[in-house]
């Protein structure tokens, strides 16, 4: 009865956080622009969400072009999404740095050279932080760190979503 209450609490958890109150306006164009970047400096208009400068789209490519293989204008959008959410939601306020740990979070997994596998990693780390939460990015790495590469790597995004409400839970009773 104990794991139905907690699988009840996880799915209720991720209704809730799932919906943001921001709207973030981007083109269809740039959510479906799969050309690979030229470039971290040459990157289309488009590629640049209203809520962030083209300075700080060219950051936040290139600290994907470190780690990542394959990335798609498409990417470079979706990154934007997930740290302008992350800001608003009162987890960091420096896009680099947000950025640098999702790079770390994807590259711990073993997802750095398969982009159609990023939007589920960003969205599990933006519901696990949800509004104003305890579990961001950092935590997520300490979480994958903890369970060791070659385990970090195998972990489905059930199982990780499940493994920070279980670690947000216990930070809540002072674990």
């Amino acid at each position: 009865m104990n794991l139905f209450r907690l699988l009840a609490f996880a799915l209720t958890l991720i209704f809730l956080t799932s919906s943001s109150a921001f709207a973030i306006k981007v083109s269809k164009e740039a959510e479906n622009d799969a050309t690979p970047i030229a470039g971290c400096n040459k990157l289309p208009s488009s590629a640049t969400i209203e809520t962030m400068t083209v300075h700080d789209t060219a950051n936040i490519c290139h600290e994907m072009a470190r780690v990542f293989e394959g990335i798609r204008n498409m990417d470079v959008t979706l990154f934007e999404e997930t740290i302008f959410l992350l800001v608003v939601n009162k987890y960091d306020d420096d896009i680099t740095q947000i950025a640098k740990e999702l790079v770390e979070i994807i590259r711990l997994r073993g997802q750095f050279d398969k982009p159609d596998s990023w939007e589920n990693t960003l969205n599990l780390v933006y519901r696990s932080w949800g509004d104003g939460g305890l579990i961001g990015p950092r935590q997520i790495i300490a979480l994958l760190n903890a369970a060791g590469p070659k385990r970090a790597k195998s972990i489905s995004d059930d199982a990780l979503t499940l493994a920070t409400i279980i670690a947000k839970r216990q930070y809540q009773k002072g674990d």
